[in-house]
């Protein structure tokens, strides 16, 4: 004996349904929306049946018959701001055609954004660059400062290189891929004396603090530098790969300069060369 289904109890389930849930049929029409689909977006059932997708873009609402987890709706009188996550399956009857199901997903959206600012945080508080492994720009100025006063107190040597690596063909493009970044840091690292300090300073820059070092002493080191970072391009132009461009800014600490002072020479002294090939 088949079950009995009673359809008005059926209804009521689905009309209360913790999710939205939204009726075409074989012509794109919409045919019926459940009360959880109008609450959540502010609108009546008698607002939706009888749209199609041409009528719905009359009133900004296609976003409705469209596959994605990321719909955001700004809030209105009739609703708050929410993200919307939409997926579609075909009726048991094609001839039927679609049903529609929308899921509330502004307290998932809002934990991720939450999350994402605490490690935002997180990153800025700590003092070392997640990708290289390197003192980050919070480090380094917390590194140089002291450097700088001491330098003023005791008139020592300081020097600070800024180093950039670009790619040649698209010196505008900044980002570049997490292994280079790696490979170009464990370099840089390995050539820095005991009293030496390296870090990222910013997007694909690195910046060297190189304690009683004269200029002339930091270029010949930037000579000695340029000559290590030759395979990295040599290994690129083997695979095709575009070949990277680097420039050094040097600059020496001078009586009465402070910290920012320094730093802005230093960029302003870069000096962009391809390493030999």
């Amino acid at each position: 004996m088949k079950p009995q289904v009673d359809l008005k109890l059926a209804l009521q389930f689905l009309q209360t349904l913790p999710i939205g849930i939204l009726t075409q049929d074989a012509q794109g029409m919409i045919t019926w929306a459940n009360y959880t689909l109008c609450h959540l977006i502010g609108v009546g059932a008698d607002q939706l049946i009888g749209q199609n997708n041409a009528q719905l873009q009359h009133h900004q609402m296609t976003w409705l018959l469209t596959e994605s987890e990321n719909h955001f709706l700004a809030a209105t009188p009739q609703r708050k701001e929410r993200w919307i996550r939409a997926w579609c399956q075909p009726s048991v009857n094609d001839n039927l055609g679609r049903v529609w199901y929308y899921e509330d997903m502004t307290e998932i959206k809002s934990l991720q954004q939450e999350r994402d600012r605490l490690n935002q945080e997180l990153r800025e508080q700590s003092h070392i660059d997640i990708e290289t492994g390197l003192f980050n720009r919070r480090a380094l100025l917390q590194i140089l400062e002291p450097q700088v006063s001491r330098s003023r107190r005791y008139q020592n040597p300081l020097t600070i290189i800024i180093l950039v690596a670009q790619l040649q063909a698209d010196p505008q493009n900044l980002q570049l891929e997490e292994s280079l970044l790696i490979t170009i840091s464990q370099l840089l690292k390995d050539q820095m004396r005991w009293a030496d300090q390296i870090g990222r300073f910013a997007t694909n820059e690195f910046l060297l603090i190189l304690p009683e070092t004269p200029a002339g002493d930091a270029t010949k080191l930037c000579q000695k530098l340029a000559s290590k970072l030759n395979p990295i391009n040599h290994a690129r132009q083997q695979k095709g790969e575009t070949p990277l461009v680097f420039a050094f800014g040097i600059a020496q600490w001078n009586k009465g300069e402070d910290t920012n002072r320094l730093l802005l020479r230093s960029r302003q002294n870069l000096e962009t060369f391809s390493t030999p090939r």
